[in-house]
C-alpha cells in the first residue's frame, strides 16, 4: 500500500502520528478506495490539504477541529461484523482476547470485509495514528 505517515507536534495535545494514503490516477482515497462508502471508509475523515499543510508548518488546530475522534474511539465505532476476525477458530494463534479491533491485537487480525485496505486501517488505528484522506485544497511543504 502507497501511503505516508506524519508525526504533527499538537502542541498541548502532544504528538498526533497520521497516516494517508498516495492519490493513485487523482483518486484521493488512493489504495484506501475500497473502503469508500462502507463502515470503516465513513470514519475516515476528508481533510483539506490546507488543514494538513498548517499542521506540518506547526499550525495543528486546523488539523485537530477536522481531524475527528481518537483512533481507540473509532476501533469501538466499528460495526460488530467487523470486529470479528475472518480467520476464527481456524487459526492457530487464535486468541478471543486480542482477536478485536484493539490495542494489542493479534498481527494475524483479518476482518470480515474490506481485505487489505480495512486491516491497515485497523492496524493503524490499535497503533493509535489517525488515518485521514487528503482531498482538495492546497497543499505546500515548502
Amino acid at each position: 500500500m502507497k501511503t505516508v505517515q506524519y508525526t504533527i507536534d499538537g502542541l498541548n495535545w502532544g504528538s498526533i502520528r497520521v497516516l494517508r494514503p498516495l492519490p493513485v490516477d487523482g483518486d484521493p482515497w488512493g489504495d484506501l478506495a475500497p473502503l469508500r462508502g462502507t463502515p470503516i471508509g465513513d470514519l475516515i475523515p476528508v481533510i483539506t490539504g490546507n488543514d494538513l499543510s498548517e499542521a506540518l508548518h506547526g499550525n495543528p488546530y486546523p488539523l485537530l477541529r477536522t481531524i475527528g475522534p481518537e483512533p481507540a474511539g473509532l476501533l469501538k465505532r466499528l460495526p460488530r461484523g467487523l470486529q470479528m476476525c475472518q480467520a476464527g477458530k481456524k487459526c492457530l494463534m487464535r486468541d478471543p482476547k486480542k482477536c478485536v479491533p484493539s490495542l494489542g491485537m493479534s498481527e494475524c487480525f483479518i476482518p470480515m470485509e474490506g481485505g487489505e485496505a480495512s486491516v491497515l486501517v485497523i492496524l493503524t488505528w490499535a497503533e493509535g495514528s489517525y488515518v485521514i484522506i487528503v482531498g482538495e485544497g492546497e497543499f505546500n511543504l515548502g
